[in-house]
């Protein structure tokens, strides 16, 4: 019976996985982490002579409302410090302050389209024929 010769080692697989890891590292860096969704909104009631302020700060800025619930002002970064410093120099009391849920719940994941989900009166053969 004849001897086979030694089988070899390849270094493929080892450089293969290198490269693929270092691609994955540069495709990481490039895209870079996806923010998180706001999960809390920082909500200031404020009171003056009768006159009522909501401040609200979330990660889309902050948010004055009057009221009626209007805004008053509007804000693309945090500034909730810096406007409640303003409404104390002002005069206004502070009557509620604190972390909460976003107005509406949590966000909901994109679910399926109304032909997909069995929307009412639509059957699956009435979609399919107007996919067609």
């Amino acid at each position: 019976m004849p001897s086979s010769p030694p089988a070899r080692r390849s270094a493929r697989p080892a450089a293969a996985a290198a490269a693929a890891a270092a691609a994955a590292a540069a495709a990481a860096a490039r895209t870079g982490p996806l923010p998180p969704r706001c999960r809390r909104m920082r909500e200031t009631k404020l009171e003056r002579a009768g006159d009522r302020r909501v401040m609200r700060t979330d990660d889309t800025g902050t948010l004055v409302l009057d009221e009626a619930g209007k805004v008053a002002a509007e804000h693309g970064t945090d500034m909730h410090e810096t406007r409640l410093a303003e409404f104390r120099a002002e005069g206004w009391q502070v009557v509620a302050d604190g972390d909460r849920a976003p107005p509406g719940g949590p966000a909901r994941p994109p679910g399926a389209v109304a032909g997909d989900s069995g929307a009412p009166g639509l059957k699956a053969t009435e979609n399919d024929a107007i996919s067609s």
